[in-house]
């Protein structure tokens, strides 16, 4: 099992084809002011999956860390896969990431890992935006 990408995006959805749709992916995020909330991150994940998997559950892991390293949010549970399919799947995942405070502009990192093991790395810059120049006249 391995991530075969991860993203930041505005919106995910799947259709009823299985069609995983990643909408709006982005790196940057400007705040006018620190420290800055952000209502909700969508973490997108693909996960390509082998006949070794098949029969097992894996553990996943995801954690939200400063540029000091220290974790912010994490998000954690299992995936599995049944003994009955017929091929390896493909997995879409979507974590969500609600209210997540940024103390500071800087660059922050998603760290995926499955058993352990490091998977994906997302990095997430947050900028300070100048306020808005008054209209002129």
């Amino acid at each position: 099992m391995n991530v075969n990408f991860a993203l930041l995006a505005d919106y995910t959805t799947t259709s009823k084809e299985d069609k995983f749709s990643v909408i709006g992916i982005y790196d940057r995020i400007g705040a006018r002011v620190f420290p800055a909330r952000h209502p909700q991150l969508q973490l997108a994940i693909r996960i390509l999956t082998t006949r070794a998997d098949i029969g097992h559950q894996r553990q996943i892991m995801v954690d939200l860390v400063d540029g000091e390293g220290k974790t912010l949010q994490k998000a954690e549970g299992a995936i599995g896969i049944p003994k009955d399919v017929e091929r390896p799947p493909t997995m879409n995942l979507v974590m969500v990431f609600e209210n997540t405070v940024f103390n500071e502009a800087g660059i922050y990192q998603f760290n995926v890992f499955i058993d352990g093991r490091l998977e994906a790395e997302v990095p997430l810059t947050l900028e300070l935006m100048p306020d808005p120049a008054p209209p002129s006249m």
